[in-house]
């Protein structure tokens, strides 16, 4: 799971929506490709708390064509 300081999980959330939103995809389709609801994904996007495995993350990452490295250092320049 997922921890750190709030503002730099919500960055990673946003950076997340930005990515899925560059593929096309909305919520529906992004839950769909790793397995959770489109509810889930909007909690995620919104930096609320979900039970979202570094698994999902990492499936995440390979859908919307981005490294967890990438978007950890793009979150971070964000929050910043």
């Amino acid at each position: 799971m997922l921890t750190g300081s709030t503002l730099a999980r919500r960055a990673l959330d946003w950076e997340l929506k930005k990515l899925r939103e560059a593929k096309g995809l909305n919520q529906s389709q992004g839950g769909r490709v790793i397995g959770v609801s489109p509810q889930t994904i909007g909690r995620m996007e919104d930096g609320l708390p979900t039970k979202v495995s570094d698994l999902y993350m990492n499936a995440m990452c390979d859908a919307y064509c981005a490294g967890q490295s990438d978007i950890a250092t793009r979150s971070q320049r964000s929050a910043a």
